[in-house]
């Protein structure tokens, strides 16, 4: 299992070292992201899938800890989503998507499905401007989905430097990005 993980959030955007899953702050530390969290729910009953990836010491020089539990997705299903980003170098722990949500105008969640086709994440609440957050989102596995082995990627981007806009790509600067592997179940009703 491959895990990208590079966390840290930041007020004045990210620049990237040499190695390009690992971003380095270049001022204005607000505060670190050690834990991205994501619970899926299926819509209509069932047990909720969750699942974290955590870089234990933020920035520092140990690497990010595998998937903690297997997202498997049934075909001709959708699941409600949430996202939790955490900060565990503090005590207590900081629950860092409050301050995103109070902070949401700034702020956009994006999800990136790869190799697997069939599932489509949308349906994404929206910030005061009726523009896109994705702290809370829909993940749709069609009836046509192929049984495989896919990636998520999230990415959380932080709105300084640019306005925040409908445009469907992150900012360039970068709170978060891991990316999370799934498999889609043959199973369909």
């Amino acid at each position: 299992m491959v895990v990208l993980l590079s966390l840290g959030l930041t007020n004045a955007g990210c620049q990237k070292a040499d190695n390009p899953a690992i971003y380095v702050p270049t001022r204005n530390d607000v505060e670190p992201i050690t834990r991205v969290e994501l619970t899926l729910t299926p819509v209509g009953g069932g047990t909720p899938i969750s699942t974290q990836i955590a870089d234990p010491d933020g920035r520092g020089p140990l690497p990010a800890v595998e998937q903690t539990a297997p997202i498997v997705l049934l075909r001709n299903r959708v699941y409600n989503g949430r996202v939790r980003v955490y900060n565990d170098l503090t005590s207590p722990t900081t629950n860092v998507t409050t301050e995103i949500a109070d902070e949401q105008t700034a702020h956009r969640v994006f999800y990136t499905v790869s190799n697997a086709s069939g599932v489509a994440v949308s349906k994404f609440d929206h910030d005061d401007n009726g523009l896109n957050v994705g702290l809370a989102y829909q993940v749709t596995v069609s009836t046509a989905a192929v049984a495989a082995t896919g990636k998520l990627n999230v990415v959380l981007s932080h709105y300084d430097a640019v306005a925040k806009t409908t445009a469907d790509r992150p900012s360039p600067q970068t709170d978060a990005s891991v990316t999370f592997d799934f498999s889609i179940f043959r199973f369909v009703e």
